[in-house]
């Protein structure tokens, strides 16, 4: 029973990971794509890290916040963000934790 338990946990747990980091996956991080037709939407964030830290090694952490506000800009409707190369720093009760911005743009489709 105890392995049954634990096997429908991380089930889960991969499942919805998997699913929230495919949001946004459409999302362009390339400045050379965003045209005078684009529209600006908008500044978009993303984060990183926990309150209490943990084992993320640096270049994760700023995967995850890259991703983080890709997912946050496909919820503004946004088709490319201009990122504005913030990155990691250093929290006070926290090891690391990986924050960035950009301004968020819509573009026509191809």
């Amino acid at each position: 029973m105890k392995i049954l338990l634990i096997t429908f946990f991380w089930i889960l747990v991969v499942g919805c990971s998997k699913s929230d980091r495919q949001e946004g996956k459409d999302i362009s991080l390339n400045p050379a794509e965003i045209t005078s037709q684009c529209q600006e939407i908008g500044i978009v964030n993303g984060s990183a890290g926990s309150f209490l830290g943990g084992s993320i090694s640096e270049k994760n952490l700023e995967v995850y916040a890259l991703s983080d506000m890709k997912k946050n800009a496909a919820k503004v409707g946004a088709t490319h963000v201009l990122h504005n190369g913030d990155g990691l720093r250093n929290g006070i009760w926290t090891s690391t934790q990986g924050n960035v911005s950009g301004k968020a743009y819509k573009c026509p489709q191809k």
